[in-house]
């Protein structure tokens, strides 16, 4: 590892040689490769994060480029695979990461595969089902992972820490916190809940958002004890940030019951 390269980011007190090192060695899978994921994927590739796996089935598009910050117009116009593009511009930016691109949907059938052998999951996703689907291989495989969405102005992070999850150095991380079911109960009827399709969304928004992500994620890898469960609501349009204590339902049928409807 270039120390000199990280020179910045080492000096911040409580990150340091130590947390830097920690990095080097954590492994993520980005869920998504749009808004959110490019954000995400930028920050943590040139934060020295030692693995990252991004998985996307969806190519650029014109209508991206206002907001999904990793690519060009080079790239829409070729249709290229987001994961590939991504990829191929990542590894430009350092060298010392090992880029994983994985151009396919991400279903019950792959899940598994997917979160199964990384220290952090980070849903750069657009709809509920996935998001449910990375809670319960997240669940399962006892994996942290990070909430993430944007629509119009506005915007949403939680850390999700399931019972037994670990750092990657093995320590525990602070359990008994919600899960994603214990704040939406149930999956959301299909097509019930706007999208980006049909309420927009300000490319700034998609920014902050993935930047908390990218925050949350580098302290989580390099052991700071600091860690937030709780629910971060932003609207840019009104300039308000508010943190939201959100509880672990009692009889919660994936991190109490260990229930997995959709992985089944």
């Amino acid at each position: 590892m270039n120390l000199e390269r990280y020179k910045r980011q080492i000096a911040i007190r409580t990150l340091g040689v130590e947390g830097q090192e920690k990095l080097r060695q954590s492994r993520v899978a980005i869920i998504g490769a749009g808004g959110l994921g490019s954000v995400i994927s930028e920050q943590l590739c040139r934060s020295g994060v030692g693995y990252l796996k991004i998985t996307d089935r969806d190519i650029v598009e014109i209508t991206n480029l206002h907001r999904q910050i990793l690519y060009d117009e080079e790239d829409a116009r070729r249709k290229r695979p987001k994961a590939a593009a991504a990829a191929e511009h990542l590894s430009k930016m350092n060298s010392e990461v090992r880029i994983e691109p994985l151009d396919i949907s991400v279903d019950a059938s792959c899940i598994d595969e997917i979160v199964g052998d990384v220290h952090l999951v980070l849903d750069a996703t657009d709809n509920f089902e996935t998001r449910m689907l990375i809670g319960e291989a997240c669940q399962k495989h006892r994996i942290p992972w990070i909430y993430g969405a944007v629509l119009g102005t506005s915007g949403a992070v939680m850390n999700v820490f399931p019972d037994g999850s670990t750092r990657p150095d093995g320590s525990p991380f602070p359990t008994g916190g919600p899960c994603l079911r214990c704040l939406f109960g149930g999956l959301p009827e299909k097509g019930s809940y706007p999208t980006c399709d049909t309420e927009g969304v300000l490319p700034m928004i998609v920014s902050v958002v993935g930047s908390i992500q990218a925050s949350e994620a580098i302290k989580i890898l390099s052991g700071n004890p600091k860690l937030n469960t709780m629910y971060l609501s932003i609207d840019l349009w009104e300039k308000s940030f508010d943190y939201i204590e959100i509880l672990k339902a009692e009889n919660c049928p994936l991190c109490v019951q260990n229930k997995y409807e959709l992985l089944l």
